[in-house]
């Protein structure tokens, strides 16, 4: 695929990330604008935290459309130095917003189902908390192996060739 056609396409996943996003963000703001309303006859607490639930996945949605349009302006413009840095930069963004969203949702679920005598539930919420500290320590490999890999590339590329200095003498 030529490289005007994958901006294309990076450009269109964007915008369309960012409708989705938009579209998230609009749904949070009704549930709030619904609470309003006395006929509704919700609890506050289940508006509040659906609409929380709904604001951090248009957060995150934003978050990987713009950095699906960033990277991919940045790889079309020739950056290749700074682009593997923008990308572990992009993606380290959205996991966390990611992991806030999730952790919400575990705790969430602790206070939800904790008075009640739904015990087995708050197994559920174990293993959410769990998985949330496994895509931690996941990221925080990725991050230590990519920034050895861009070291050692670095060193590769300062290290002095010693057969041009043998080509210059002999």
């Amino acid at each position: 695929m030529s490289g005007r056609r994958q901006v294309a396409l990076a450009v269109v996943l964007s915008i369309l990330l960012l409708l989705a996003a938009s579209a998230l963000a609009s749904l949070a703001a009704i549930e709030l604008v619904r609470l309003l309303d006395p006929r509704m006859g919700r609890d506050l607490a289940g508006v509040i935290i659906g609409a929380m639930n709904n604001a951090f996945i248009a957060l995150a949605t934003f978050e990987l459309a713009l950095g699906t349009g960033v990277v991919r302006a940045a790889s079309f413009a020739g950056g290749g130095d700074g682009l593997g840095a923008l990308v572990r930069k992009t993606f380290t963004r959205f996991v966390s917003v990611v992991c806030i969203a999730l952790t919400l949702e575990g705790l969430i679920m602790v206070v939800r189902y904790s008075p009640v005598e739904l015990g087995r539930y708050l197994l559920y919420a174990l293993a959410l908390l769990l998985g949330i500290g496994a895509l931690l320590l996941g990221l925080a490999v990725l991050l230590n192996r990519a920034h050895a890999a861009a070291l050692r590339a670095r060193r590769r590329t300062l290290r002095p060739n010693p057969e041009a200095g043998r080509a210059l003498t002999g």
